[in-house]
């Protein structure tokens, strides 16, 4: 916006409503001969700026001054005034402007200034040709006719429209600037009425113009209502431009209407740049009526509030803006108000402060927490910041710290190692048992590397499983571990950690010291192993004792029998004998199996 009110060919200057002087772009500048002045009030603006009612020595009256009448609600307009600035005198033609805000106050005025040093030259140079009509018509018809060729020679090099139209509002000429300005050739427009080429029946702003020149050509309008005037016109292509005109009604001996002869001034980049003024404010007024942060401006000297959006007026216990305005920002709004004044301090200091946390106190006392941004505004000795309602935030920060610190002292508790390794291999969190298995505090390893804290060999067997997990997988394995401070066998499952793009950014590491577990194994197994032998051998010793026992029936019975029969036959009891000796040999032969 800045950019466009620079790069336009008319002054643009801007009054707030406390009737400062608060922007003038280059052109205005130029003009004027000097810069912004924020200290002058309106009723020094002619001192100051060297303004002077046209063709006097007089100051121009400051209630006749546009800017000053446009912040009381006036549309103006005035091509009465000079600027002198080394001895030159610049007529002007002046357009004051008031902007308003929702409710209809005035919260700004602009004053739209220009040149028409050219303009007064040819509506001096046409007015005088009218008095030598009027008073010469029959005497001096030769000089008339040269005086006439001088008129057309200056009409039609003039950087203005100059137009003449009949009473029925058909136009008889216009000038080769106009011919231009509006994409015409004579004989496209000449003979043509106002509503058939230039004037278009409906104004953008919804303005009826089809009636307006109704009233001037055949309801008879006083003349004196339109001397002066604005209003949208139509180029041949169609596109919308504004021209402000200075009419002269030519009327005969009955006070019947001749002719009406124009000039007109191209104005539309001065609309633009009041429009995209206005509809600037009414964006911003939206934005500042409708945020979700309180928006204020107060002044610095006194901290008087000047401005205040509703969502501050509800922050700080008030229900419409209006209350709040004009009451002092004291120390009464903060709860500590030692707050009050490190916020004063910073904008003295540095200009601003930003994202100042605080807590602040309700009209009714309650007390909330607030993120409080400023900038002092040194041009409008005001401040300007937003407060913003962050007492949920600062439960949830509140809730998550005591949740933080009970899953510490829940992972402290655990006896076995926990961590978080970032995608860089680094540490990030470990808990207590870490730092009890490593002999190092918690700050000595976070920030250092897994090869550095594990050590080279222990590093090189975890290596694998972690690249793995760094790849996205979860990854659980058992080893015998050579740490620094000696061998662990371990169960480790690492499992990654992602972000909302789905990509790894570290892993969650469990780590369990299982070696007393291993051992209970082992001993377990062994016992199992024992066990399983002693029963082998009482088996053995089962099917031994069977043996030898049916054995040692036979030999006892074969004995027996052979002692009956040594005396009796001697012969069968030599065969009785080696049964006998053939089982005890067996007998032995399985116990020694």
């Amino acid at each position: 916006m800045t950019q466009f009110l620079e790069a336009i060919p008319v002054g643009i200057g801007v009054v707030d409503a406390a009737s400062r002087l608060s922007y003038l772009n280059q052109r205005a500048i130029q003009l004027l001969g000097k810069g912004i002045d924020s200290e002058v009030t309106p009723d020094r603006l002619a001192e100051v700026y060297q303004i002077y009612l046209a063709g006097t020595d007089r100051p121009y009256p400051t209630e006749k001054m546009p800017i000053v009448r446009a912040l009381s609600g006036e549309h103006t307009r005035a091509d009465d005034i000079e600027i002198r600035q080394n001895n030159a005198k610049i007529p002007v033609e002046v357009w004051g402007t008031p902007v308003y805000d929702e409710r209809g106050n005035v919260v700004y005025a602009i004053a739209a200034f220009q040149d028409i040093t050219e303009r007064k030259q040819a509506e001096k140079l046409l007015a005088d040709y009218n008095r030598t009509l009027e008073q010469q018509v029959v005497e001096r018809t030769a000089a008339l006719q040269k005086s006439e060729a001088n008129y057309r020679n200056l009409v039609q090099t003039a950087n203005s429209i100059i137009l003449r139209c009949d009473a029925q509002g058909r136009i008889q000429y216009l000038n080769d600037y106009g011919l231009r300005f509006f994409g015409y050739e004579k004989h496209q427009i000449l003979g043509r009425t106002l509503l058939e080429t230039i004037v278009p029946e409906i104004e953008t702003s919804g303005r009826n113009l089809k009636q307006f020149i109704h009233d001037v050509y055949y309801n008879g309008l006083d003349p004196n209502s339109y001397l002066q005037m604005e209003n949208e016109n139509l180029c041949r292509d169609g596109r919308r431009v504004w021209v402000a005109w200075s009419n002269q009604a030519i009327l005969n001996e009955r006070g019947d209407l001749v002719e009406i002869l124009s000039v007109g001034n191209d104005i539309t980049q001065r609309k633009q740049a009041e429009d995209a003024l206005q509809r600037s404010e009414t964006k911003f007024r939206n934005i500042f009526e409708n945020s979700q942060v309180g928006i204020f401006r107060t002044r610095f000297s006194d901290r008087l509030m000047l401005d205040a959006n509703q969502r501050l007026a509800n922050l700080l216990g008030f229900n419409p803006p209006d209350e709040i305005i004009g009451i002092e920002c004291s120390t009464d709004f903060y709860a500590n108000p030692g707050d009050h004044q490190q916020a004063i301090e910073l904008l003295k200091r540095q200009g601003e402060v930003q994202n100042f946390e605080v807590q602040m106190r309700k009209r009714d006392g309650t007390v909330f927490w607030a993120l409080y941004s400023s900038r002092l505004n040194a041009a409008d000795g005001c401040v300007e910041g937003v407060i913003a309602d962050i007492s949920d935030r600062k439960r949830a920060e509140a809730a998550l710290r005591e949740r933080e610190q009970e899953l510490r002292l829940i992972a402290d508790a655990l006896p076995v190692c926990i961590c978080y390794v970032d995608i860089n291999q680094h540490y990030r969190f470990v808990n207590h048992t870490y730092e009890v298995w490593f002999s190092c505090s918690q700050d000595e390893i976070l920030g250092k590397s897994v090869r550095e804290i594990l050590g080279e060999a222990a590093y090189q067997i975890a290596e694998p499983h972690i690249n793995q997990t760094l790849a996205g997988q979860v990854t659980t394995y058992e080893a015998e571990i050579p740490y620094p401070f000696g061998k662990k066998y371990i169960s480790a499952t690492f499992i990654p950690d992602f972000d909302s793009n789905a990509q790894v950014k570290g892993y969650y590491g469990l780590i369990t010291d299982i070696g007393e577990q291993r051992n209970a194994a082992l001993r377990e197994r062994k016992r199992a192993e024992e066990a399983s032998i002693l029963e082998e051998r009482n088996r053995m010793a089962r099917e031994i004792h069977d043996t030898l026992a049916q054995a040692f029936t036979g030999i006892v019975l074969h004995n027996g029998t052979a002692i009956e029969l040594m005396t009796k036959k001697p012969q069968t009891a030599q065969a009785h004998m080696e049964t006998v000796d053939e089982l005890a040999r067996t007998g032995l032969t399985e116990i020694n199996g």
